[in-house]
């Protein structure tokens, strides 16, 4: 059975912020990539060879996201999210 909300949607929001920090606006780069033709690579190989190349990719942008001041944000499948602060944008 699902529970009912009882609370106001601000109210949850107003909870969720950090405690004791003062929030800012900050001016980002989001760099996002992926492997074209990822499904008909997977198709094509093992999961071995496939888990291989993507570690390879992966690797190769880590060490240039880093070096300029970016924070892998996300890995999804083939897909890799950085975030660049404006500090450090690229």
């Amino acid at each position: 059975m699902a529970k009912k909300w009882t609370k106001d949607p601000e109210e949850v929001c107003r909870e969720l912020e950090p405690k004791n920090q003062e929030l800012q606006e900050k001016d980002v780069t989001v760099f996002m990539l992926d492997i074209r033709g990822c499904t008909t690579l997977c198709e094509n190989l093992s999961h071995a060879d496939m888990n291989y190349i993507i570690e390879r990719y992966f690797s190769a942008f880590l060490v240039d996201i880093h070096c300029n001041h970016g924070d892998m944000n996300e890995t999804m499948g083939d897909g890799l999210m950085a975030i660049y602060t404006d500090e450090g944008a690229i």
